[in-house]
């Protein structure tokens, strides 16, 4: 996996500190889209969030909650409607999944 391959590249301690970095940032901004979710006039903000969840998400190796981010980024720049918080419930979920994984993974070493 990325992250498997990430810990090889850069070490035990570097991963750390990226997963780290990445969940304050990304509870940031599922914080900020929950806030965005129904406004016509956070669209844009919302696929900036989106596109850099996709990014940093896929990089800390949360890879579902990068897949619907994705998908997000898609529907809203097509033009069809606002964002739903039913998508921002479903990143939540996701992020929540990620860290759960992640909690695991730091106790079985």
């Amino acid at each position: 996996g990325v992250i498997e391959a990430f810990r090889a590249d850069a070490g035990e301690e570097l991963l750390q500190l990226l997963i780290d970095t990445f969940l304050q940032d990304a509870a940031k901004k599922l914080n900020r889209l929950s806030e965005l979710a129904g406004s016509a006039d956070g669209v844009a903000e919302a696929i900036q969030l989106s596109h850099a969840l996709k990014s940093s998400g896929a990089m800390a190796g949360a890879m579902a909650l990068a897949a619907f981010a994705s998908e997000i980024e898609g529907r809203l720049q097509d033009g069809s409607g606002v964002l739903l918080q039913s998508e921002t419930s479903e990143l939540l979920s996701a992020f929540e999944g990620y860290c759960e994984g992640l909690t695991k993974l730091r106790a079985a070493r």
